[in-house]
């Protein structure tokens, strides 16, 4: 079937704008992107992963929206090429931060005292979106509001404080990062660690 084409031969940014925002500072855009059927590979590079996203605003990024990954591709029966486009960037550089409560059983015996001890620690989860070269620390004094680590030492309604018996040190419990191109959303949890007993 012939075309006849009246208006522009540029790349034709679509109507609508998608955008989604995570609690790690991630956002996700998405938009759609016309061209004559035929100047498709002329459009290729100009919408290839890595790239800016072409004709936006960029809000609410702070610095950029990238495309990942490769735009879906159609030919469309009006005599146009249609882009699908996804582009990742990042809202903020703090992120979330969460504490939750972990609770675990250990055997005591000293001053008197034997049985079961209740240890209820603070577990503080981060999640923050890094673009490229950035880095999490293994550290915990590159992440703020590192949890403040609670000793309940006891038996069935009874406390025994006695941190000086065990030696603890915050550090990373897990990590896990995924991975959006130019930028990625990293999920660190932090908590206390048994270094020693002191019997």
């Amino acid at each position: 079937m012939a075309y006849t084409y009246h208006g522009t031969s540029n790349l034709i940014t679509a109507p609508g704008r998608s955008v989604q925002t995570f609690p790690s500072g991630l956002v996700r855009v998405e938009r759609t992107y016309i061209c004559r059927l035929g100047d498709e590979a002329r459009y290729r590079s100009e919408l290839a992963v890595g790239n800016l996203l072409p004709d936006d605003e960029g809000t609410p990024a702070i610095d950029g929206l990238y495309i990942f990954p490769e735009p879906q591709e159609m030919a469309r029966d009006d005599g146009f090429y249609e882009f699908r486009v996804t582009a990742y960037g990042r809202a903020n550089t703090t992120g979330i931060e969460q504490i939750s409560e972990e609770f675990t059983t250990e055997s005591v015996s000293g001053g008197g005292i034997t049985g079961q001890a209740v240890l209820k620690n603070n577990l503080l989860t981060k999640e923050v979106v890094l673009t490229e070269g950035e880095t999490i620390s293994p550290t915990t004094n590159a992440i703020r509001g590192t949890p403040t680590v609670v000793f309940d030492y006891g038996e069935v309604g009874e406390y025994i404080v006695n941190p000086n018996r065990r030696l603890y040190s915050v550090a990373i419990r897990s990590y896990a990062a995924r991975n959006y191109g130019r930028f990625s959303e990293i999920t660190v949890v932090y908590g206390p660690f048994l270094l020693l007993r002191v019997d």
